[in-house]
């Protein structure tokens, strides 16, 4: 519950901050024809995709979405989308999240210049979930370039994608993706606690959860505790794939 308060919070203060005084709406660097281009854009079996406004925290188009999620035009809005994802998968997703907006919040961009991809467990109407790929751009900024509204593909992946680690990927135009995937790292370098990191870093050196409590002078149950928090936290389901994660985001 403490990721999704942290996650709506997040975008009514980017809302906030799009409808100040000092960001002129008005000169938007859309263009009539990207509206066009996205209203015709075809949907393939198993997607959907929505356009969000962030100035007024709303969808303002969707297609496919009644066949892929079983929501009605009016029942699929902004409310929707901050909590139709997996709740364990909440704390890794809002992350993501975050980072990445955070990012382009202060090396603005030009519309289609990115293209971020988040594979995550989606919550259909009738409750049950399915493994989807959220594919998202940029389709309008302001007079600053910053996003004042996205567009987003939703895929069923679920055929291909078993597991449930949540996994992204960020692809840019020019030298954005290299200082992307820097920012993030150091995003990272706090994605787990300093208890969680000793913890880790003895698991690298292939450790047991019995070693590791001797050396920090911690019980057996509390190391345990730390790497089911851990485990958890990633999205990973066991040390290897925890370990993994850790190295591919500079963690260790």
């Amino acid at each position: 519950m403490s990721e999704l308060n942290e996650y709506n919070d997040f975008f009514l203060n980017l809302s906030e901050k799009l409808n100040s005084p000092s960001n002129d709406l008005k000169n938007l660097s859309v263009k009539s024809n990207i509206c066009d281009a996205v209203a015709n854009y075809p949907v393939l079996f198993g997607q959907a995709y929505y356009v969000i406004d962030y100035t007024t925290l709303s969808v303002s188009y969707q297609k496919g979405i009644k066949e892929l999620l079983g929501y009605e035009e009016d029942e699929f809005n902004y409310q929707v989308l901050t909590n139709y994802f997996h709740p364990d998968d909440s704390e890794r997703y809002t992350f993501i999240i975050k980072s990445i907006i955070e990012y382009f919040e202060t090396n603005p961009t030009e519309v289609f210049e990115m293209e971020c991809s988040i594979a995550v467990r989606l919550r259909k109407k009738d409750g049950s979930y399915f493994k989807a790929l959220r594919q998202t751009t940029i389709i309008e900024t302001n007079s600053e370039n910053l996003m004042t509204k996205s567009f987003s593909i939703l895929s069923d992946i679920s055929h291909i994608k078993t597991n449930n680690s949540v996994e992204w990927n960020c692809t840019c135009k020019g030298q954005l993706i290299s200082s992307l995937r820097t920012f993030i790292e150091k995003k990272h370098k706090k994605f787990f606690t300093l208890r969680e990191l000793e913890i880790l870093n003895f698991l690298k050196l292939g450790k047991k959860s019995r070693d590791i409590a001797e050396k920090l002078f911690l019980s057996k149950h509390t190391v345990d505790t730390h790497r089911r928090k851990m485990l958890a936290k990633s999205t990973c389901s066991n040390t290897v794939e925890l370990l993994s994660f850790a190295r591919s985001n500079a963690i260790i």
